[in-house]
């Protein structure tokens, strides 16, 4: 702001003394009677005040339109600011959609706005305001020529005409007179678009236009992460509808272990004592009798047993610990 101020100055100075010093020559060469010369002097003087008046009324009005122009940029800024927080602090499509078109009608002087949000092949309105003017949410919306075919970078400007009958009927009712759409691409790949309404016919003006196109920016950006997200989250849902899912069936198993367990310490060793206890008896009161050979079997017939007590004991102790 300083050296715009001493600028001005310095041309000032320069003009109004070459000013000076050239019309005071060239009224002493043209004019000889004073009364004449007086006269002229203070013509001279009052179109002198008159041009710096209208220089000065430039100067000035330039440096108020920058200034408004600068205070609307830095609204402009801190406002598209404000919406990419809101947009990336959003924990659902829905919430996104939602958070934007409100904040684009503070931002943009539109009388309307709509997002559409691309599912397969088509389109349907994730959200528009005012509500009560558009379809509900999950409407279908037919593809029409501003969306099919231009590049994510443009703004396409155009009257109602074009406009599939869902949002043609809802910018009537808002008033609406012509419409501006931005595309949202990413990565050459159609995400939806952001649709606002204006009052005045034809385009609107470049700084709206940009606005526009840089909410759609942010809007693609944000619905593309919403999706993920929710995504996401299904999948992590999923997962865990199929631990649980597991988690029983581990423990139907552990049950159905525990009760073999316990059918194999009741009906097992009960008969297996009785063996154990039969083979103990014989060897003791007949082992002379029983022979070498017999005395053989005998032993086998003990250690399996032994071997099957362990087993039984061991499976015992794996119920008790898969059940803990």
């Amino acid at each position: 702001m300083r050296r715009p101020a001493v600028r001005a100055a310095v041309l000032y100075a320069v003009i109004g003394g070459t000013w000076i010093l050239l019309s005071d020559r060239l009224v002493d060469l043209l004019v000889h009677e004073p009364a004449v010369r007086s006269w002229v002097q203070t013509a001279k003087g009052w179109l002198f005040v008159a041009v710096t008046a209208v220089l000065a009324y430039g100067l000035v009005g330039r440096e108020a339109r920058a200034r408004r122009a600068l205070e609307r940029a830095t609204t402009r800024l801190e406002a598209l600011h404000e919406l990419d927080a809101a947009i990336l602090g959003s924990r659902s499509v829905e919430e996104l959609v939602g958070v934007a078109v409100e904040r684009c009608r503070t931002i943009v002087p539109c009388v309307g706005v709509s997002v559409l949000r691309r599912v397969g092949e088509a389109y349907e309105l994730a959200g528009a305001e005012p509500a009560g003017r558009f379809p509900p949410r999950g409407s279908p919306v037919p593809t029409w020529d501003a969306i099919r075919g231009h590049g994510g970078d443009d703004v396409v400007v155009g009257d109602l005409e074009g406009l599939p009958a869902p949002l043609r009927e809802g910018a009537i009712r808002c008033g609406a007179r012509s419409v501006a759409v931005a595309p949202m691409e990413l990565d050459g790949q159609p995400v939806g678009a952001l649709v606002t309404f204006f009052r005045a016919l034809g385009a609107p003006d470049g700084e709206t236009l940009a606005v526009v196109r840089e909410i759609g920016t942010q809007l693609t950006v944000g619905l593309v992460q919403a999706e993920l997200r929710q995504e996401l989250e299904r999948r992590a849902e999923e997962l865990e509808r199929r631990v649980e899912e597991r988690t029983a069936e581990l423990r139907s198993l552990n049950e159905e272990l525990e009760a073999f367990a316990a059918a194999a310490s009741h009906d097992l060793r009960a008969p297996l004592r009785a063996i154990v206890g039969f083979a103990r008896a014989l060897e003791e009161d007949h082992a002379e009798d029983l022979g070498e050979g017999g005395r053989e079997h005998l032993g086998r017939i003990l250690r399996a047993a032994e071997r099957m007590d362990t087993l039984i004991t061991d499976v015992l102790a794996y119920s008790r610990m898969a059940r803990a």
